[in-house]
């Protein structure tokens, strides 16, 4: 969890996906996941920042919870999806 936390510090420093990725020895998508995880459950990336390795671990290691009306949500696009698949080219 050591990379979470230099993730964190240097996203709030200013740092780029990709000069991170190269820091921590991750994928630049690996980096962008974490970020957009902590991004979706409302934590900033000061706090984080200071968070323990025990915390983090915590934090990030449950699983992400989906809406339970996924099936309403997909509907929900559909007068837009149809339209999209009659255009042509």
């Amino acid at each position: 969890m050591i990379k979470l936390k230099q993730i964190f510090l240097l996203r709030n420093n200013g740092s780029s996906y990709e000069s991170i990725s190269k820091i921590v020895q991750s994928s630049r998508n690996t980096v962008k996941k974490y970020l957009r995880l902590a991004e979706q459950r409302g934590y900033s990336l000061q706090d984080l920042a200071g968070q323990g390795d025990q915390e983090l671990e915590k934090l990030f290691s449950q699983p992400v919870q989906f809406s339970k009306n996924r099936y309403q949500d997909l509907e929900q696009l559909s007068p837009w999806m149809q339209k999209e698949l009659k255009r042509t080219g």
